[in-house]
């Protein structure tokens, strides 16, 4: 079947994570990125990574609730399956950084450029570990905070100014919770995409939202009116109907995002390896929900142009 329109995916991971039974496999992710069209695409590792080291397995960071308080610790399983668990170093994610960058320069190709991009971690990432990672110039990083339990308004001030100091986009998961029961879903309140906005905002970082901006039409209005500082990833398709980790439910997830969303600011992007509820399954289809619901020059808009615009006219 011959692909009409290129695409680049803003948003997709690869490694194993610790709390998601899929492995999002840098191979797989190619062939099916080849298949679909796709001819860039930014690779993050996945929130949790787990990775072997000497004498086991090793999580530098994952989360647990201790009673209903959300509590973080790395973890090291030995070759005996003993589990240690123990606090989360400075620079939690060196080492993960390091083993998927050799991973995507070592698939990247002309038909299929991947750009690697690392994550930050705002809270425990020492001032010279970010400004090294800054200094090599990557297209973006990503911060995962609900997974790493951040309150965004605990993110020191220099976090933001070293970012705007290297004009380096950050990648953000927003999120949301409608009803928090527990620590959990008090973090994911916490990174409500309005938070991150106006810290952005205050702080002149730009920055790239992943998730529709949770359909917070508030969001969207602020977003529109901010010139070239975002852009807003489309996936995955959201569970609107029953999840609380959105602000406007009981509809359907691409026409109320259409119906709210500024198409010069949004972009596709896949979510490789977990951007559908059945875990056995993964939704390639995405950007096919657009496909007559806007105008050609949309269409492209969304596939590729807003995010080439975005990060510097790339090829």
């Amino acid at each position: 079947m011959e692909i009409k329109y290129k695409k680049f995916d803003t948003h997709s991971h690869i490694g194993v994570d610790a709390r998601h039974p899929f492995i999002s496999n840098i191979e797989d992710y190619v062939r099916n990125a080849k298949q679909n069209g796709i001819n860039r695409s930014l690779l993050i590792g996945v929130p949790l990574p787990v990775y072997p080291k000497e004498g086991g397995i090793f999580t530098p960071l994952n989360w647990n609730l201790s009673g209903i308080n959300f509590v973080i610790a790395s973890e090291f399983v030995d070759s005996d399956g003993n589990l240690i668990r123990g606090n989360v170093e400075e620079n939690p994610f060196a080492e993960s950084n390091s083993l998927l960058e050799t991973q995507v320069k070592n698939n990247s190709s002309t038909d299929l450029k991947l750009d690697f991009v690392p994550h930050v971690h705002p809270l425990l990432d020492t001032e010279m570990h970010l400004n090294e990672t800054l200094e090599k110039k990557p297209l973006a990083v990503k911060v995962h905070g609900s997974s790493w339990g951040i309150n965004p308004k605990d993110i020191s001030p220099s976090f933001f100014q070293t970012l705007k100091k290297y004009n380096v986009p950050l990648i953000v998961h927003t999120d949301y919770n409608q009803d928090p029961q527990n620590g959990r879903h008090l973090i994911q309140k916490m990174n409500d995409p309005l938070v991150w906005i106006d810290l952005c905002q205050r702080y002149g970082v730009r920055a790239s939202l992943a998730h529709g901006l949770r359909l917070c039409q508030e969001s969207w209005k602020k977003v529109s009116k901010s010139g070239g500082q975002f852009i807003v990833g489309f996936g995955p398709k959201l569970d609107t109907k029953q999840s609380h980790r959105v602000k406007t439910t009981g509809v359907d997830y691409t026409p109320a995002l259409l119906g709210m969303a500024d198409l010069s600011k949004l972009t596709y992007d896949v979510d490789f390896a977990w951007n559908t509820e059945s875990y056995d399954f993964l939704d390639w289809t995405l950007g096919d929900e657009l496909i007559g619901k806007v105008s050609e020059d949309e269409l492209m808009a969304v596939y590729a142009g807003n995010a080439r615009r975005f990060y510097g006219g790339i090829d």
